[in-house]
């Protein structure tokens, strides 16, 4: 957009300073030569120009087309990215450490192809229920995933090794178990209704 407005300037002042030009039709050759020629001898030099002198190092935080923290990152001591979790979070339960428990991280990084737990192998045969701590959108998500058919998830980019677990599951039931009420539940309204959409359901609280 930068670009265009130095263009239409550039026109602007060519008009103004050669009156000539305004009466050129812009649709036959003529027209067609003269925006070239500007083209090529104002407009791009002049953007390079004024392109390569404001990404210097000390000016590159005024842009306001850089992100938020790359215009702070020359005045501020620090700067934190916080791009999700890469670890789990122990929460003190006694028999959390036991077979056919799983963190969040790990069984969404199972369905998503994550190399580090694409052989997690959850057991989805044994049981028709599975309960799920948290009432936010991984949880959701997760409950999702167990619960849609999986003639959807196939047309999803889901792990092939996921699918193939999840067309031999006998999950039928999916207990979302929060500290609070529905209420006070940390998840959006669109991860609520993909769940809701193609399940029953009850609240319970």
């Amino acid at each position: 957009e930068n670009f265009l407005i130095l263009q239409a300037f550039i026109a602007s002042m060519a008009c103004y300073n050669f009156p000539l030009l305004a009466n050129v039709p812009l649709w036959n050759s003529k027209g067609y030569i003269i925006a070239l020629l500007l083209h090529i001898a104002l407009s791009e030099p002049l953007y390079y120009w004024i392109h390569k002198m404001f990404h210097r190092d000390y000016l590159f935080y005024q842009l306001s087309y850089y992100p938020p923290f790359l215009r702070s990152a020359s005045i501020l001591l620090q700067v934190v990215l916080a791009y999700g979790a890469e670890s789990d979070r122990i929460l003190g339960i006694p028999g959390e450490e036991l077979k056919g428990i799983y963190s969040a991280r790990e069984f969404v990084w199972w369905y998503n192809g994550h190399p580090d737990c694409s052989d997690l192998d959850p057991d989805l045969k044994s049981t028709d229920t599975a309960v799920i701590l948290g009432q936010g959108n991984v949880a959701l998500d997760v409950a999702r995933i167990l619960l849609r058919p999986t003639s959807e998830l196939a047309k999803t980019d889901i792990a092939d090794h996921a699918l193939a677990s999840l067309q031999e599951s006998s999950i039928r039931k999916v207990y979302l178990v929060g500290r609070r009420g529905p209420v006070q539940a940390a998840c959006t309204a669109k991860e609520l209704r993909e769940v809701l959409g193609n399940v029953k359901y009850l609240l319970d609280y």
